[in-house]
């Protein structure tokens, strides 16, 4: 389900931020199986890529239209099997019916949950 009237910005920083989720993966991949070569290359590319992002959402286009977190996070999740992290952060394009991430205990604050 595109949206019809996606922005130059929405869609250069959701095509950076699946890189960086890509990268992300592939960082979690090589940890996984202890190739510490592909965890240094893994790793170089996400800062690199890390950094687009990041100018990608500092340097807008077109400034008076700020980009839509939907647009972008609907993007992201038609495009959700380019990554084992990217599939796992957006299961669902936004509006989807499903349980909500928001009843879910947060991983990182409530460890073991």
């Amino acid at each position: 389900m595109t949206v019809p009237d996606q922005t130059a910005d929405e869609l250069r920083i959701a095509e950076r931020y699946l890189w960086v989720l890509d990268y992300v993966s592939r960082c979690a991949d090589a940890v996984r199986h202890g190739d510490w070569s592909e965890l240094d290359d893994a790793a170089q590319d996400l800062a690199r890529r890390a950094g687009q992002l990041a100018e990608a959402a500092h340097e807008l286009h077109d400034p008076a239209t700020a980009p839509r977190a939907h647009v972008v996070l609907t993007i992201a999740a038609e495009h959700n099997r380019a990554s084992q992290v990217a599939l796992l952060l957006h299961p669902n394009p936004p509006g989807a019916t499903g349980k909500s991430s928001a009843a879910m205990p947060d991983p990182f604050s409530h460890p073991g949950s």
